[in-house]
C-alpha cells in the first residue's frame, strides 16, 4: 500500500508538470520531493518506481543516490544533540521543588544519581537503610549492581554539608516520608501507593525533569557527566571507575 501510494503521487505530479512517466522525469520529481520530504520518504519513492519495473541509468541512479544521502546528512545535522549534565544543571534543579512532593522525589532522584553515579535501576532499588550519613557525608550502599558478577555491592560516598542543597532536600524528603500518606521502605516510591518505582520510571523521571531545565539528556547522561566532574577534579579514571562501577 505505502509503494502504491507513493507511485500514485508520483504519477499525480508529472501529469501536472506534463512529463512522461520516465526515469529521468522520476529523478525531477525525486528533486522536487527532497524540498518538504526527508531522505526515508525519497527512498520510498525510488523503491517504489523500481517495483513498477522501472530502472535508473548508471547516472541517474547516483544522483538519487547523492540526493538522498544529502538528504540524510542535513537531518543528521539539524538533530539534536544530548547536552552535557553537569554540576551546574544540578544546581538549576535544585532551585525547582517548592514544597511539591512530586518534585522534590524527582530532583533527588537526580541530584543523588549524579553524586553517586546511580544506574536508573540502582536509584529504584534505593531503600532508606541504604543512606546513612556521617556527618558531612552520605554513605550510599548500593547492594547490586549491574555488572557486579560476585554480587559485593558497592558503597560511594557523596559529599553532603549541612545546610547545602542536597541535605535540605533529602532532609525536607525524609520528613516528608515519615508520614502515612508517603511513608515506603524505598526511598524514592511511587507516590500513590508507596510500591518501589521500576528503572524505566526512574529514567522517565530524569528525562523529563532534565528536559524541563533545558536540556536532553537520558538517565545515563548522569552518570558520564558526574565522572567528567571528578575527573576535571583531579580523579584518575581507575578511581572515578570504582565509585561508579
Amino acid at each position: 500500500m505505502a509503494y502504491e501510494r507513493a507511485n500514485a503521487e508520483r504519477a499525480r505530479w508529472l501529469c501536472e508538470a506534463n512529463l512522461p512517466a520516465d526515469e529521468k522525469s522520476t529523478v525531477l520529481y525525486l528533486s522536487h520531493k527532497s524540498q518538504s520530504a526527508g531522505s526515508g520518504a525519497l527512498a520510498k519513492v525510488s523503491a517504489a518506481y523500481q517495483m513498477t519495473g522501472g530502472s535508473f541509468s548508471p547516472m541517474e541512479r547516483q544522483f538519487s543516490g547523492d540526493l538522498m544521502k544529502s538528504k540524510k546528512r542535513e537531518e543528521v545535522a539539524l538533530r539534536q544533540k544530548p547536552k552535557m549534565v553537569n554540576l551546574s544543571v544540578i544546581k538549576k534543579l535544585f532551585e525547582g521543588p517548592s514544597n511539591n512532593p512530586k518534585s522534590e522525589r524527582d530532583v533527588l532522584v537526580i541530584a543523588l544519581s549524579f553524586f553517586a553515579l546511580l544506574r536508573a535501576g540502582e536509584a529504584a532499588e534505593l531503600k532508606w537503610e541504604d543512606v546513612e550519613r556521617n556527618g558531612g557525608l552520605l554513605k550510599i550502599t548500593i547492594k547490586k549492581a549491574k555488572n557486579d558478577q560476585q554480587g559485593l555491592g558497592r558503597n560511594t560516598f557523596v559529599a553532603c554539608p549541612e545546610g547545602e542543597d542536597l541535605d535540605c532536600l533529602l532532609n525536607r524528603w525524609k520528613v516528608r516520608c515519615s508520614t502515612g500518606k508517603y511513608s515506603s521502605e524505598y526511598l524514592f516510591p511511587n507516590l500513590q501507593n508507596g510500591t518501589q518505582l521500576k528503572p524505566n520510571a526512574i529514567s522517565t523521571i530524569t528525562r523529563k525533569r532534565l528536559g524541563e531545565a533545558g536540556v536532553t539528556a537520558t538517565h545515563h547522561a548522569l552518570r558520564r557527566g558526574s565522572a567528567n566532574e571528578r575527573e576535571f577534579r583531579g580523579l584518575s579514571i581507575e578511581e572515578i571507575k570504582a565509585r561508579g562501577r
